[in-house]
């Protein structure tokens, strides 16, 4: 891809994409990529909204049994 992060979401989400990532953590490339792929509308919003029907509240987590397999698994490394 090529242009401004900006022009880049914005190039997404006219090629028919919902939404566009950006996951580098740069405050500035993530604001102008929000920028470029403005909010939800159309047919983006009827899927967003679909789609969160389908969640379910979230496990609850042991964290000492996560801990435990953590390191487990990072034993042969450590």
């Amino acid at each position: 891809l090529a242009g401004s992060f900006e022009l880049r979401a914005r190039e997404c989400r006219a090629a028919g994409c919902d939404i566009a990532l950006h996951c580098n953590g740069n405050p500035d490339e993530m604001a102008a990529v929000a920028l470029g792929a403005g909010a939800l509308e159309g047919e983006s919003l009827k899927r967003y909204r679909a789609a969160l029907k389908w969640r379910k509240p979230p496990k609850k987590l042991d964290v000492g049994k996560a801990l435990a397999r953590l390191a487990t698994l990072l034993a042969p490394v450590a």
